[in-house]
């Protein structure tokens, strides 16, 4: 199996989802959103307090948003803080999913980072190359930024490839 740590607690957050890891299957479908453009709040900001309890089981409040990118049938984990990961060309992500992007000459080293927010349960994405992307189906330019209900898969393209954010 397959895992990806990004952002800070990352040796807690490898041992939590070692503890509880969930088989990866085919990317499914996303169904279609709607998307907020223009979110007001820059992710640095935000303070967390991990103690804050929540009702969605797909919160570990110390470490994040535990969630499951697939990018074809390729599938592994990571836990979304709210400090932003970068996604593009150079990720620090494991081979697999580096490549995977990295055969995609539409995407940019630097194409977009994602975070979330765990008090309003919401995925939120900054747009960084001018190559652009969809979110849900609605296009994002350069410096856009865009946030949208994560209680579900979320579809993200990049360049010509497919990205499925899912909650778990």
């Amino acid at each position: 199996m397959l895992f990806i740590v990004l952002g800070s607690n990352a040796k807690r957050a490898a041992i939590a989802m070692q503890q509880n890891a969930i088989p990866v299957g085919n990317m499914p479908q996303a169904p279609a959103a709607s998307v907020s453009p223009a979110v007001a709040a820059s992710p640095a900001t935000h303070k967390v307090d991990h103690r804050q309890a929540t009702n969605n089981p797909a919160v570990n409040n110390s470490i994040g948003i535990s969630c499951r990118i697939s990018i074809g049938g390729i599938s592994g984990h990571v836990s979304l803080t709210e400090n932003p990961t970068l996604l593009g060309r150079s990720a620090s992500l494991p081979t697999e999913l580096l490549k995977a992007l990295q055969a995609d000459n539409q995407i940019s080293r630097q194409h977009c980072e994602i975070w979330v927010k765990q008090s309003n349960n919401q995925l939120y994405v900054r747009t960084l190359s001018v190559n652009g992307l969809t979110l849900e189906g609605q296009s994002f330019q350069q410096g856009a930024k865009a946030k949208v209900d994560f209680n579900r898969p979320i579809s993200l393209v990049l360049g010509q490839t497919q990205i499925l954010i899912t909650p778990v």
